[in-house]
């Protein structure tokens, strides 16, 4: 730390650097070490050689915006730390994908080296600080940027005093009925059209793109599982439309519109489970259905009456990646168990099939995380690697579907869409709730309590992680809004015998 304090002092500052290369960062560098003294201007092209060779052993730039690239050479008359802030970032290939914005640069004899490692440490320590990176940005001068690690010096040296446990605005208890739920819409009504505005960006368009396909996909899987579980009495066709209207209605209603909802594994095998009940008391399923689902909505909007959703102050960041580590191996296990289906039971008929299908996954993995990596390689333009890495899971489907196409002599699964926007088993839209006995009307209301928790559960855990501060989101948290709103579809649906969807880690 003293001696980036020394170099502030002393001048070794270049500020809004115009340089469109690492080279150009380098030359600059030490060329302000030669005017001031740390370093004969005939050797500059020396010291630039070494200070190369050692880059291109391994990028410098280690995050939050920072690259520490250093020499220690025999051209150097003493340590030198040269503090370089860029007018225009580069892409250096940082372990965050953030481009580098400030280059502090260590340069020094050989016999100076044994103090690198430490000053690396703080180096670190100091640039992964936000407050001092922020006043670094809008530092004038040399000055001003001393007096940034002067607060910093004075900030991170007192002792931390000891502060109440404080929790966000969206989790904490009104001690009213609805009293969470109206903050929320308080909180939440000014940034209503402010969403559209935000976004027109052209990153929205990669991303819209992308999770049409992360929803297509869970709706076909799911609505393929349900038919089969249920005698055809929910499908493919239900899901569809049921996560069309319940994303639309959730996107423009709900507290949180990033949360994408659909079908989760938990309520398909309660669903299954109702479906084998109904059989064994010989009641209509449909009918049941719709009652269980109304009870299950009656319980959820309760719940989010009396801010229940508050208890997710106690989930920690142990439990949130337990629950995305759980999801994820889901989603991973089923893939392969599709995979594996193919290849059971093969003939000589379907032996290309199945080779075809284990290809077309394969591809599609290795495209799509190629194409994310692309923003920290050096290839093409910035704006390039910025739009293959934000499209890569996009490009990767469509180069696959392509392939599969191309491949017309393989015959390969498909999904049957109908003609017409009918029901899976040919069924009215709307359910005959009174065609349930008047005691499973009643009796519905056990399995709904259970809904009811897993609902409750699989909504606000993944809203918690949308909401996590690593993604510094801006607008507010509205746990009581999005579960009212989640609770209200489920009732709906439930009489169009629809399947419930809630907050999917898609």
């Amino acid at each position: 730390m003293d001696r980036l304090r020394e170099a502030i002092e002393n001048r070794y500052v270049l500020l809004n650097l115009e340089a469109d290369s690492l080279e150009a960062v380098f030359r600059s560098a030490l060329s302000l070490a030669a005017e001031l003294g740390s370093l004969d201007s005939a050797r500059i092209d020396e010291a630039l050689q070494a200070i190369e060779e050692r880059e291109r052993l391994g990028s410098t730039a280690i995050g939050h915006a920072v690259a520490v690239p250093h020499a220690y050479v025999d051209c150097f008359r003493r340590p030198t730390l040269v503090f370089v802030r860029l007018a225009r970032p580069l892409n250096l290939g940082a372990p965050d994908g953030i481009p580098t914005r400030f280059v502090v640069m260590l340069l020094g004899p050989p016999d100076s080296a044994a103090d690198h490692i430490d000053t690396l440490m703080h180096t670190a320590r100091l640039m992964a600080d936000e407050e001092f990176r922020y006043d670094a940005r809008e530092a004038g001068g040399h000055v001003e940027l001393g007096a940034a690690l002067q607060r910093f010096r004075e900030r991170t040296s007192a002792p931390p005093a000891p502060t109440p446990v404080s929790y966000s605005e969206g989790l904490q208890w009104s001690g009213r009925i609805f009293g969470g739920l109206l903050n929320d819409v308080r909180r939440r009504l000014p940034y209503y059209l402010s969403d559209f505005r935000d976004g027109m960006h052209s990153k929205c368009l990669g991303s819209a793109l992308f999770l049409f396909f992360a929803c297509l996909a869970p709706c076909v899987t799911f609505g393929g599982v349900m038919a089969a579980k249920t005698d055809f009495a929910i499908g493919v066709v239900e899901y569809l439309v049921a996560t069309c209207i319940g994303g639309a209605v959730y996107a423009l209603i709900a507290g949180q519109p990033l949360v994408m909802i659909g079908g989760t594994g938990p309520l398909l095998v309660f669903t299954t489970i109702l479906f084998q009940l109904c059989r064994q008391w010989e009641t209509p399923f449909l009918p049941t259905y719709a009652w269980v689902g109304l009870w299950t909505s009656g319980f959820v909007l309760a719940l989010a009456a009396v801010d229940a959703s508050v208890l997710m102050r106690y989930f920690t960041r142990f439990t949130e990646e337990i629950f995305s580590g759980m999801i994820a191996l889901i989603f991973i296990y089923e893939a392969i168990r599709s995979l594996a289906e193919i290849f059971q039971n093969l003939d000589a008929r379907n032996h290309a099939t199945a080779l075809l299908s284990l290809l077309l996954a394969l591809g599609t993995f290795y495209i799509a995380m190629s194409l994310s990596r692309m923003r920290r390689s050096h290839y093409l333009r910035g704006w390039m690697r910025e739009f293959l890495a934000d499209f890569g899971p996009t490009i990767a489907l469509a180069a696959m579907a392509l392939v599969a196409v191309q491949l017309h002599e393989v015959s390969l699964k498909s999904l049957d869409a109908p003609e017409t926007v009918a029901t899976t088993g040919g069924r009215p839209w709307r359910v005959d709730m009174w065609a349930a006995p008047v005691w499973a009307r009643w009796a519905a209301a056990g399995p709904a309590l259970f809904a009811a928790v897993l609902v409750f559960l699989d909504q606000n855990i993944t809203v918690r992680l949308v909401n996590s501060r690593d993604h510094h989101l801006q607008k507010g948290e509205a746990y009581h809004l999005d579960l009212a709103v989640v609770g209200t579809l489920v009732g709906v649906f439930s009489m169009f015998g629809l399947p419930w969807l809630v907050a999917a880690t898609v």
